[in-house]
């Protein structure tokens, strides 16, 4: 299984079966969009891939609306280029993707339970919840409106967290039967008085990930979101040495554009 690490909280994998993406980010919709300033947040370093020229994407999985997450401009180019494609993402996400062009026939509304995408059995996934900073549910419909994703391909599982902190049971929703992780994918930037007085939500730090890796008995930790906006970021030389003594896990810190062969 190949992992490419988009930057951010991007990740390609390739599969023998399937091919899948999560969170892409291969723009600077942020600022384009009218989410952000340019001067706080454009890009660290330029997209490691161009949306058009991605491999032939089978499902897109995004966690929440955030719009370095639920990038439109990157969503577009990868619909147009593979019609068949599943996007898979909370309410918030699909109510973004309902209103462009060719997008309604591919949304899937993401299960809690275990799920095979319709026409692809080499996938299969299921939703949890993730805080960020608690945890939200549409009123309506009771789904949550941030998510983390198990996902198995080639009997590996990935748990891609999305934006979250620690909360009650998080673990306890992790560890399913059957679903030993192989890969977890989680956030490291952390947060503080400074970022949430500009409106910044914030996430994991480097030792809750640490914790959370271990807790869930992951093989891997691929530390992300500490790398595309400077006004976001934990302090790089921190977060290493949070790691440095670590024991028990592998932790494969990836740099935007490199790809990892993964193999148990």
């Amino acid at each position: 299984m190949q992992i490419k690490f988009l930057g951010q909280a991007g990740i390609l994998i390739r599969g023998k079966k399937a091919t899948i993406i999560i969170d892409p980010y291969l723009s600077n919709f942020v600022v384009t969009g009218g989410y952000g300033s340019a001067e706080l947040f454009s890009r660290n370093f330029p997209p490691p891939i161009r949306s058009g020229n991605l491999p032939a994407i089978d499902a897109v999985f995004i966690t929440h609306d955030h719009a370095d997450h639920c990038d439109l401009d990157t969503l577009r180019v990868i619909a147009a280029n593979n019609p068949k494609c599943f996007f898979i993402g909370p309410k918030p996400v699909r109510n973004h993707l309902e209103v462009l062009d060719n997008f309604r026939k591919q949304l899937v509304v993401p299960s809690p339970k275990t799920s095979m995408l319709a026409g692809n059995p080499g996938i299969e996934y299921c939703s949890l919840p993730s805080a960020h900073y608690k945890i939200e549910q549409n009123s309506q419909s009771g789904e949550y409106e941030y998510l983390g994703y198990l996902i198995r391909l080639d009997d590996f599982v990935i748990y891609h967290s999305g934006d979250t902190i620690l909360y009650n049971g998080i673990v306890e929703n992790i560890l399913k039967p059957g679903w030993e992780i192989d890969i977890a994918c989680l956030p490291v930037n952390g947060r503080d008085d400074k970022r949430e007085q500009l409106g910044i939500v914030g996430n994991l730090n480097a030792h809750e990930a640490v914790d959370l890796a271990l807790a869930i008995k992951a093989r891997m930790l691929i530390p992300m979101h500490n790398d595309l906006f400077t006004i976001n970021q934990e302090d790089p030389e921190l977060v290493k040495e949070a790691f440095s003594k670590v024991k028990g896990i592998e932790i494969k810190q990836m740099a935007p554009g490199e790809t990892l062969l993964y193999k148990k």
